[in-house]
Formats: structure tokens, C-alpha cells, sequence
């Protein structure tokens, strides 16, 4: 029993791990998404090698006393890799609010993450020491630590979301080094516990907060942090240097005092309602209130104000004076409560909304730059109203790109609605109604009634702004310029990998250039697919590779989608990693119950016939737009059954003891493979639905391959 709760408690300590790197690791990369599949790739890679190493290597010589001391090598690691993350920021010289390119995130993520999980594998694969007196060791040690894993995870999705990251590191520190005390023998085991009070007491007297606060400063260019929270939206800080502020959602910056965009922020917060004759009732879509000054000095009655993230709002009411005060304007109504889900159940009608989030360089916030969205959004607007969104404008490199990602949006913004108009600047605004769009003149008299409240603004700034020759100019530049003519949507989020290409032209332009002729021709994968499956001599490697590949590549398409619709991922992701191995279980557990005598080949035929049942119901969830954390969820319990399934049906189809290991690794270069090249790039290049294709259409492969064979030994 001591065995058993032994390896327990190894799992939950390695869930623990694996949720405050991912927490850690996606605010210092702006939320990328595509981050977290440099994450995953790297994780299930250094911890193969690190069952590797142990299994052929002999890393040490197993006892419980080096086992011990392999814990606390592990427990350096994870400390490692927390300051790494925390640090990263500070040691590149990244400006407050800046981006880091993606060279430098792959290095960087590899450091960090690499050490610990390699660690993590040899210590797991040492683990099965302690289930020495079962039938089936390695077995029996992997259900053990994938249970204490998937409950870590759950305890971290539930509870551990809002956790400071020193409480976390302490937590799991506590838990490794109170595992000694189920075999210690003498007085020196004992000293384990005196070490795990110690960080106990830490934590208890308030050192823990002050060491994570000051850690946590060097993301920030070692501004003072005056505020921080977690939330399942991600990391939102409160910063201040020199009499100046700023706040942060996730490394980005949404506002700051004095506003260092005041321009831009005058320009959207004041043209969008100037296109409107007569805006009473005003809808803001995040954009940290950076908006309710501009707007509150038009003639409103009312301004309802959505932000998901209940942080944003808690810290602007108690940290900064002048919004906090609009807050308690009798127009203003604050909502914290999915964008999505307001507009589908508001009975209220809008004169203008104002979508105020920044460039979408990630899923969640590109998926209030999509058709989907504008489609829904216009249900809610009253007749004649207006919708506004703002993207970057020039940079100093690859103008296509930025042509190309502001032709996405607009075309968008056109096929949704039936008129649009593009104001170009530093940051072009797009908007759109079912109205025609007014003519500069009557903007400008509209101006006149709020002018002595604009800093910037005025008659001459708008014929700037709003020039013909600028305009046609710019159109002009999105037509010829844009290489590709495509529309943004929920499932093919086209902005937001061109805005990461855009924000890479800043770093490295050649890098950004490639990538982006890399997404031109990336649909040459499936002919790579074709030739690769054509040359290979032996089904059973194949089967083995491809199960990798879809576990991951699916699991991907289900995490991004859900992320583009609820955004919540810092919560409900450790949720769907314990769903999953929950479901690999079940698999192990219990697929020999189920058709035992029936021949091998008719087995892998049904695996492989209920994942592509399972590809098309997900399609359909996707088309009729019923993605919620239940629908992903489920999804993902039933991925990590039949990919249980199939692993367990391959590994154990021969008794050979290299076979199985050669189809293990096999497996675990298909998922690494997906992670870095699916997760990492291409289902977000090829969009949600597009890979879902991809995917398809290689696992159709593989069944017909099974189905022929099938036949064969059938006649």
C-alpha cells in the first residue's frame, strides 16, 4: 500500500510541475498558442529521454537513497525553470509590453522545460522499483502515477488556478519530501520532515508571496508589481515605475497612465461613435476601459462595458483613480462574464460596439476578429448601427503581411456586414454597418460637439486621417500587395498567425518572410503524408506513428477551438490532460475484455473505424458551433480511450520486449511530431477546420490499409 501511494503521490507532484510551466510559460509569450506546442513537444520528448537514459543507461544505480536524492535534483529543476520563465523577459532586455521572437522562445522554452521532465522520466522509470511485487511492474507504476497525475491535474484546474507560483513550487516541494517518510527506516529519512516544515513555515509566514512578487518584477523590466492575480484567463499585473502605470493581460498591455497610445486610444475611443449620427447605447468588448473616457463625453445614455476577466475590472476599481471613478457612472454597467455569451442573451440593441482588444496574437482574441463574431454581434446592434475594430498599421518591414492581416479582418467585417470603411494610421480602424457610411464632412460636425474634450483630435487630424487618396492608397495596398485573400473565421484563424508573423518582422524579417512562404506551401505535407505511407514497408510501424500523430493533432484541434470560444484554457486545460489519461486508462484497463478472441487485425480495424468516428463528430460539434468545456471534454475522454486502445493493441499484439518498445517510440515520435509541427504551427495556419482534414485524411489511409488487409485474411 505504501508502494502504491508512493507513486501516487509522484504523479500528482509531476501534474503540479507540468501546470506551472504551461501557467508560467504562455503570459511571457503573450498567450501565443502556438507556444504551447513547443511546450508539449518539449515535455514528451525530454521525458522519453529521460526513461531512456535510465533504461539503457543506468543514470544511477537504483536505491532509495539515490532514488531520494534524485528528487531533490528534480525538485532544483523545477526551481529552474520557474526563474527561467520569470526571468526570461529581463535577460533579453524585452520592452514592458513587447513581444519575443520565436527563435528565442524555442531556445528558451527548451532550456527550461527539458531539465525538469528529463528528471521527471528517470525518476518515473526508476518508480517501478517500488511495484517490484506486482505481476506487472512497469504496468502497475504507470496506472498508479497516471492516476496521482490526472488528479493533480484536477486539483490544479479546480484549486490551484489563483495559487501564487512559490505556493505551487512549496506545495510539490512539501509533497516529494514528505514521500520519504512512507519507507524511513532511520533517523536521517526523518530529516526530510524537518526540511518539509521548513518550507511550510515559508509559506505560512508571508516570505512566499514577497519572493514570488519580487520574481515576478523581472517580467516586467523590474517595474514594481502592485497588484497580481491568476485567473483562468490568464496572468493580469498591475505595474508602476516613475509615476507611471501600466496593466497587463498576459504580457500584454491594456492600459496605461499616461497613456502611451493616446493617440490611437483618442482616435478609436472618439471616430467609431463620430460615424454614428446620434450612438445612445454603446457596447465595449474588453479593451481594459481604456475607451469609457473617450465615450463617456459623447451624448450617451448608456455603455455597457463586457470584460471576461474579472481581475481587470477588480484592479482598476481599487488602483486607478480616474476609471474606477467612471465605474460609478450612473451610464456605465460592468459585466465579468463570457463576450459571447452576453451578446447571445442581451435583450439590449446598440447604437456602436467597440471591439477593444488588441491585434489578435492569440486564439482568444481573434476570435472577436472573425466573421463568426460580427455575424453574432450585428443580431445585437439597432438599426443603423455601427462595429469597430483597430489593428496595427505599418511597420517597418513585410508591409504584406501587415496588408494581409488587415485585408482578413476587413473582409471579414465586409461579408458580415453591408457597408465598411477603413480609417488608416498607426492603427487602421475598420468599421462596419448595415448603413451606408457617412461622408467626412458630417464626421467632422459631429467632431465640433466634443472637440474641447480631445487632446489630438481635430478637423484637420480627420482630413489626415480619413484622406481619399490615404484610403484608396491603402486599399489599394491590401489588394495588390497581400499575397493570399483570405477571410477571418473562428476555424481558420488567418489574423492571428499573420499577426505573430507581423510581430516576428519586428525581430527577425527574414525569419518572418519564411514562415510565412513556410504557411504558403505547407499544404505540400500531404503529399509528404501520401509518399511516406506509400514507402513504408510495414503497416504495424505506420499504425504505431499515425497513433501519435492523431492523439496529439486532434487534442490540439479541441484545446483551440475551445480556447477561441471561452478562452479559459489556464483553467479547464489541466482538466482536459487529466480527462485524457483518464481515458487512456480506461483503455488499458479494460480493451482486453472487449472482443478478446477476436483476431488482431479486426481489433486495429474498429480502433481505427471509431477515431474516424470520433474525427466526424467533432466535426459537426465544430459546424453547428457547440464547442464547450462538456462537448471538448468528452472529445477528449473518448481520444484517450481509443488512443489507449490502439497503443495497448500494438504494444501488446507481440510478445518480442524490443517490438513493444519500438512501437512505444514510435507512438511518442508521432505525438512529439504533431505537437511541434501541428500544435506549434500548422492547425493554426491551416485553421481548426482546414487540419481536421489533414488529419482525416491520414488516418483514413491507415483504416484502409487495416480494412484491406482485413479482407484478405477474410477470403
Amino acid at each position: 500500500m505504501r508502494q502504491k501511494l508512493f507513486l501516487l503521490i509522484i504523479g500528482v507532484c509531476a501534474a503540479f510541475i507540468e501546470f506551472l510551466i504551461f501557467r508560467e510559460a504562455l503570459p511571457v509569450f503573450q498567450g501565443t498558442d502556438i507556444i504551447s506546442g513547443f511546450i508539449v513537444a518539449d515535455i514528451a520528448a525530454a521525458f522519453w529521454l529521460g526513461v531512456y537514459f535510465y533504461g539503457k543507461q543506468k543514470i544511477f544505480n537504483f536505491s532509495k537513497r539515490n532514488f531520494f536524492i534524485g528528487i531533490f535534483v528534480l525538485c532544483a529543476a523545477f526551481v529552474f525553470s520557474f526563474v527561467v520563465f520569470r526571468s526570461l523577459r529581463a535577460f533579453l532586455g524585452v520592452a514592458l509590453g513587447g513581444g519575443i521572437s520565436l527563435k528565442s522562445a524555442f531556445l528558451y522554452i527548451f532550456l527550461a522545460v527539458v531539465p525538469v521532465n528529463f528528471m521527471q522520466g528517470a525518476l518515473c522509470a526508476a518508480s517501478v522499483k517500488f511495484a517490484a511485487g506486482a505481476k506487472n511492474p512497469a504496468k502497475e507504476s504507470f496506472i498508479f502515477i497516471s492516476l496521482g497525475f490526472a488528479a493533480g491535474a484536477i486539483i490544479c484546474s479546480l484549486f490551484l488556478g489563483a495559487f501564487l507560483a512559490t505556493d505551487i513550487i512549496i506545495i510539490t516541494a512539501i509533497l516529494f519530501l514528505l514521500s520519504p517518510l512512507l519507507f524511513a527506516q532511520t533517523k536521517k529519512e526523518a530529516c526530510c520532515t524537518v526540511l518539509a516544515v521548513i518550507f511550510a513555515a515559508v509559506a505560512v509566514s508571508g516570505a512566499s508571496a514577497k519572493i514570488d512578487k519580487k520574481i515576478l518584477e523581472g517580467s516586467f523590466g523590474f517595474w514594481e508589481v502592485k497588484e497580481y492575480k491568476y485567473t483562468p484567463y490568464g496572468q493580469t499585473a498591475l505595474v508602476s515605475k516613475n509615476g507611471e502605470s501600466a496593466l497587463l493581460e498576459n504580457g500584454i498591455i491594456n492600459y496605461s497612465n499616461p497613456d502611451a497610445e493616446i493617440i490611437d486610444s483618442e482616435n478609436f475611443g472618439h471616430i467609431p461613435a463620430l460615424y454614428h449620427e446620434n450612438p445612445k447605447k454603446v457596447l465595449i468588448i474588453g479593451g481594459a476601459a481604456r475607451y469609457l473616457p473617450m465615450i463617456l463625453t459623447h451624448k450617451v445614455k448608456q455603455i455597457d462595458y463586457v470584460e471576461p476577466d474579472k481581475a481587470v475590472t477588480d484592479i482598476i476599481s481599487s488602483n486607478i483613480y480616474r476609471e474606477s471613478k467612471m465605474f460609478d457612472d450612473i451610464k456605465v454597467n460592468i459585466y465579468n462574464e463570457n463576450i459571447r455569451q452576453f451578446i447571445k442573451n442581451t435583450p439590449t440593441r446598440y447604437d456602436l460596439i467597440l471591439v477593444g482588444f488588441s491585434d489578435p496574437v492569440n486564439l482568444y482574441i481573434n476570435g472577436f476578429y472573425t466573421k463568426d463574431f460580427f455575424l453574432k454581434a450585428k443580431k445585437v446592434l439597432a438599426p443603423g448601427g455601427l462595429l469597430a475594430v483597430n489593428l496595427s498599421g505599418k511597420l517597418t518591414f513585410s508591409s504584406y503581411i501587415m496588408a494581409e492581416l488587415n485585408k482578413s479582418v476587413a473582409r471579414a467585417v465586409g461579408e458580415a456586414f453591408k457597408y465598411s470603411s477603413i480609417i488608416p494610421g498607426a492603427r487602421n480602424i475598420i468599421v462596419g454597418g448595415d448603413s451606408k457610411m457617412p461622408y467626412r464632412i458630417n464626421v467632422k460636425r459631429r467632431l465640433y460637439e466634443v472637440q474641447q474634450t480631445t487632446l489630438v483630435l481635430s478637423k484637420y487630424y480627420l482630413d489626415d486621417l480619413m484622406d481619399t487618396q490615404a484610403t484608396l492608397w491603402f486599399k489599394n495596398e491590401m489588394d495588390i500587395i497581400a499575397k493570399r485573400d483570405v477571410v477571418n473565421s473562428d476555424l481558420s484563424p488567418s489574423a492571428m498567425m499573420l499577426s505573430v508573423l507581423y510581430m516576428q518582422s519586428g525581430f527577425s524579417p527574414y525569419l518572418s518572410v519564411f514562415l510565412d512562404d513556410i504557411l504558403q506551401y505547407s499544404y505540400l505535407a500531404v503529399f509528404a503524408v501520401i509518399i511516406i505511407f506509400f514507402l513504408s514497408r510495414t503497416l504495424y510501424k505506420t499504425a504505431a506513428f499515425a497513433q501519435g500523430v492523431s492523439a496529439a493533432w486532434l487534442a490540439f484541434n479541441v484545446i483551440f477551438a475551445f480556447q477561441t470560444y471561452s478562452g479559459q484554457i489556464f483553467r479547464w486545460g489541466a482538466c482536459a490532460c487529466a480527462v485524457f489519461i483518464l481515458g487512456v486508462l480506461v483503455a488499458i484497463l479494460f480493451y482486453g475484455k472487449i472482443y478478446k478472441r477476436a483476431p488482431f487485425i479486426n481489433k486495429m480495424f474498429l480502433c481505427e473505424a471509431l477515431q474516424i468516428a470520433l474525427f466526424i463528430v467533432w466535426y459537426i460539434i465544430l459546424k453547428i458551433y457547440a464547442v464547450n468545456v462538456w462537448t471538448a471534454l468528452a472529445v477528449i475522454l473518448c481520444l484517450g480511450v481509443l488512443f489507449g486502445a490502439g497503443v495497448a493493441l500494438l504494444t501488446e499484439h507481440t510478445r518480442k520486449l524490443a517490438d513493444r518498445k519500438r512501437a512505444l517510440v514510435l507512438t511518442l515520435a508521432g505525438f512529439v511530431a504533431a505537437s511541434l509541427l501541428g500544435g506549434g504551427f500548422l492547425i493554426p495556419a491551416w485553421g481548426i477546420e482546414g487540419s481536421l482534414y489533414f488529419i482525416f485524411f491520414l488516418k483514413f489511409l491507415i483504416f484502409c490499409r487495416w480494412a484491406d488487409l482485413k479482407k484478405t485474411i477474410t477470403n
